[in-house]
C-alpha cells in the first residue's frame, strides 16, 4: 500500500516508524499521542499516525480530540 505523507510529516512518520518498528501497540497509542501533541496540530498527528496505522482519519482525529480534552500543560 503506498502511503501519502505530505513531506511536511515525513520526519515525524519516520520517527514513529523507527520508534515502533512492529506498530503501535493499543496500550501505548493513547500515551503516544498524549507526547506528540503538544507539538502537533491535531490534523498533522491525526494524519501521520491514520497513515502509519493503516486506521481511519477521521477515527484518529478523535483519539486526539479526546487526548487533547485531557491532556494539561504546565507553562
Amino acid at each position: 500500500m503506498q502511503k501519502t505523507i505530505p513531506a511536511y510529516l515525513a520526519s515525524t512518520y519516520q520517527l514513529i516508524q523507527c520508534a515502533f518498528p512492529q506498530g503501535i501497540d493499543d496500550r501505548i497509542y493513547l500515551p503516544m499521542l498524549s507526547i506528540l501533541y503538544k507539538n502537533m496540530s491535531d490534523r498533522s498527528l491525526a494524519k501521520v499516525v491514520a497513515e502509519y496505522t493503516g486506521k481511519d482519519y477521521h477515527v484518529v482525529l478523535n483519539d486526539v480530540y479526546r487526548v487533547g480534552s485531557i491532556t494539561t500543560f504546565s507553562s
